[in-house]
């Protein structure tokens, strides 16, 4: 078993290695823990299963060949995969699938021998049936009618096929997810950089709460280091924890109150910064007090829990305080910039002797 893992990640380093040209420095442990991950979830893994599942057919298949073929496992989804293959050299049933009522010579043929010069599928050379489903999904397979390289491994997650080391990571710890994330209107938030930078980790599960930790291998308790009564999520530590909970009750939470405290995290985050009322009578925006109050809660999340600090009672007040603040100073700073731009234009039409 261990000579077996370390051939498996031999493999993935040798074909990181070859998709960057070689990596500088063969011990760098970062790589190593990538190549770690990926050789596990996309070989050993998937190899795991398949053994499994080869001992299931092959009984199935003595016993039962019209069943075995209605029961084979469908053709993988390309979408589904860490990896895209070549075509015209892999098997037309591949590895581990040949226990079924095959000849030799159809389990051994290659994709190549059953396409014709123009690119169609040639049936002639394939003495087995295949189940509607199964046959429908290699027509609509295309073939390419040439090819200038031999088949070789591509990486599914770069435009041209090469290995980088970003997107393994983000396979590694799951950021890569069916629905893409679109947050560049993070960045236009009329926020201070570093509550931007924070407000889209949150959106991101990429803050040390308990939670993220232990997916990430941490070994650390999984409770709320506040209440210890939960386990300590982004959007726990930020809301539900009573403590939080206390604080957004002191600020007069806003948006729908009636959901306030329903929402999940994306949409609590999102809904919230977005919005357009203001902080109960005052002119102060609701988006400033929210964006504060998050931020601020997150610091003295990690000064009770770092510091032995207990929470602060008048943390509501600081929070209207900080917002407001930076609200005046902003409204300030950007009535200045109109009234110089506007004298500015003023003496340009002057010079120029336009009214």
């Amino acid at each position: 078993m261990t000579s077996s893992w370390r051939r498996t990640l031999g493999n993935v380093r040798s074909f990181i290695g070859n998709s960057m040209g070689g990596l500088r420095g063969g011990t760098n442990l970062a790589s190593w823990a990538v190549a770690g991950t990926l050789a596990y979830f996309l070989w050993v893994k998937p190899s795991q299963d398949l053994r499994r599942e080869q001992q299931e057919r092959a009984a199935l298949a003595a016993s039962d060949p019209k069943r075995y073929i209605e029961k084979r496992k469908p053709i993988p989804d390309p979408q589904e995969t860490g990896l895209i293959y070549g075509n015209k050299n892999r098997d037309v049933v591949e590895d581990g699938d040949n226990q079924g009522p095959l000849t030799r010579e159809a389990s051994n043929l290659k994709i190549k021998d059953v396409v014709d010069y123009n690119g169609r599928w040639d049936w002639s050379s394939v003495q087995m049936t295949f189940p509607d489903e199964v046959f429908r999904d290699i027509k609509t397979t295309p073939i390419p009618l040439t090819a200038r390289l031999e088949d070789r491994l591509a990486w599914k997650y770069s435009d041209k096929g090469d290995f980088d080391l970003k997107s393994a990571y983000m396979i590694a710890t799951e950021v890569i997810r069916g629905v893409p994330f679109n947050g560049k209107w993070i960045w236009k938030l009329k926020i201070l950089p570093r509550i931007q930078t924070f407000f889209w980790k949150c959106m991101h599960h990429s803050i040390g709460v308990n939670q993220c930790l232990l997916a990430r291998g941490l070994q650390v308790e999984a409770c709320c280091p506040r209440c210890h009564r939960e386990e300590e999520s982004i959007l726990h530590m930020l809301r539900d924890c009573p403590l939080s909970k206390a604080v957004w009750h002191q600020l007069g939470k806003r948006v729908d109150n009636s959901n306030f405290f329903t929402l999940s995290l994306q949409e609590w985050l999102n809904t919230n910064a977005i919005s357009k009322l203001h902080h109960k009578s005052s002119p102060l925006p609701w988006n400033h007090v929210f964006l504060f109050g998050i931020w601020l809660i997150w610091n003295d999340r990690n000064l009770c829990t770092f510091r032995n600090k207990n929470p602060n009672p008048s943390l509501g007040k600081e929070i209207v305080e900080r917002a407001s603040e930076y609200f005046f100073c902003a409204s300030s700073s950007l009535v200045i910039k109109q009234t110089i731009q506007g004298a500015s234009d003023g003496r340009s039409r002057e010079l120029a002797g336009t009214p």
